[in-house]
């Protein structure tokens, strides 16, 4: 198949992308350059010549920051949830692991360098393309900010770094079973490779990817996103995944998220802390999302804490009340997501706060305050393995991780 993308030749816009996607042909082409360029990285030696393709890539902070500051356009356009502030916590996560982790550090350095870009960038295609209506066409957030990424990082990245990032972008959200679109299309279901070669692990970029978007979907980025993130989902005629099943996310879902305790109803609508014990429980036990977990000992580290926050939290919640200051926690919530529309997002979170009993209330006062004061703890966890880095990349990426930490903090 040929591909029309002549638009390419231009600077890509938003807008734009947003109104093409809308149409059936255009998403059947970027499945057909999904298939034709980053399915054949399914083959193990496909996937490991990229590994070992030279020369490697020496990046300068310049360079980090031209990628960040050309793709930013794109970044702060995700919905509150999936927002700029999730990807910029998705690129300290990666940084820290692909930077700091003593498994990962014996990668081949392509296969780094794109454990960082994937990371970082995982989330892109959220932009121009609705999170939670990834069952209505071809192609679903993932394979559109594969395809994004890998176009607009044409004059800064070699094409076998892009080619591995993008397989990494994706892979990451680890459907297990093929995914059956509204339009009849099945979208299959990512090889994820970890495996060894002349002692080098490779594969490492699918599954920091992975870590860094399960991280912040887990312990208390977690309750902050998923409270703004589904009421966002509500108007997309959206659907959610926990625990082992997909829910629709609507006004009788939204009604549960901030009931303090671990409730679900029976169209397997979670609380948003029932939700939590389910990604942290995926997390415990030895699951497909988890397998390699302890193969990488920083993300043991990270995980093990991220456990703990949501068990923490939980247990906060369930047996401490108090007076709750809802407006402080609103303004936290909109520092953390850095969404240009968070406004209206939280106008609507209030809606159902005052739906709550004044009980209801008083169990979140001191969960709040844990929420707070959590969250620089970890970013600072986060940071503090950052600074041990020794990569050359990661180095160069220090004046923009500084700066980030600054903007989310």
């Amino acid at each position: 198949m040929s591909f029309n993308f002549n638009f390419l030749r231009h600077p890509l816009s938003p807008k734009v992308l947003e109104k093409k996607l809308l149409q059936r042909p255009f998403q059947s082409e970027i499945a057909a350059w999904i298939t034709t360029t980053l399915r054949p990285l399914e083959d193990r030696q496909k996937y490991l010549e990229l590994c070992q393709t030279g020369p490697y890539l020496e990046t300068t902070s310049k360079t980090v920051s031209d990628i960040y500051h050309h793709l930013h356009q794109f970044t702060i356009l995700g919905k509150p949830g999936h927002d700029l502030g999730h990807l910029n916590r998705d690129l300290l996560s990666g940084a820290a692991i692909s930077g700091a982790d003593p498994y990962a550090a014996n990668a081949y350095d392509n296969d780094l360098t794109a454990a960082f870009f994937g990371a970082a960038y995982h989330d892109i295609g959220v932009g121009i393309w609705p999170r939670y209506q990834d069952y209505f066409w071809e192609c679903g957030h993932a394979e559109i900010g594969a395809w994004l990424f890998y176009h607009l990082t044409k004059k800064y990245l070699p094409e076998h770094i892009r080619r591995l990032t993008a397989y990494a972008i994706a892979c990451h959200t680890h459907q297990l079973k093929p995914v059956e679109t509204k339009v009849g299309f099945s979208r299959q279901p990512w090889v994820d490779h970890l495996f060894e070669h002349d002692g080098h692990p490779v594969g490492v970029s699918i599954w920091i990817t992975r870590f860094s978007d399960r991280l912040d979907t887990n312990g208390i980025t977690l309750f902050c996103r998923h409270i703004i993130a589904n009421v966002e989902g509500a108007r997309q005629e959206g659907r959610d995944f926990t625990g082992t099943t997909w829910y629709e996310i609507n006004k009788k879902s939204l009604s549960y998220l901030l009931k303090p305790d671990t409730v679900i109803s029976a169209e397997n609508m979670p609380s948003t802390l029932k939700h939590m014990e389910n990604f942290a429980n995926s997390a415990k036990n030895s699951t497909p999302y988890s397998q390699h977990d302890n193969q990488f000992p920083v993300m043991k580290e990270f995980i093990t804490y991220k456990i703990h926050q949501t068990e923490t939290l939980i247990d906060i919640v369930r047996h401490q009340t108090g007076k709750p200051d809802f407006p402080k926690f609103r303004r936290f919530i909109m520092r953390m997501s850095l969404s240009p529309i968070i406004v209206s997002t939280l106008n609507d979170v209030e809606k159902l706060w005052d739906d709550l009993t004044p009980e209801e209330q008083s169990h979140w006062a001191k969960g709040f305050i844990y929420v707070e004061e959590s969250y620089p703890e970890w970013l600072e966890i986060v940071h503090s393995k950052i600074k041990q880095s020794n990569s050359p990349l990661i180095k160069s990426a220090k004046p923009l991780i500084t700066k980030i930490i600054k903007e989310i903090s």
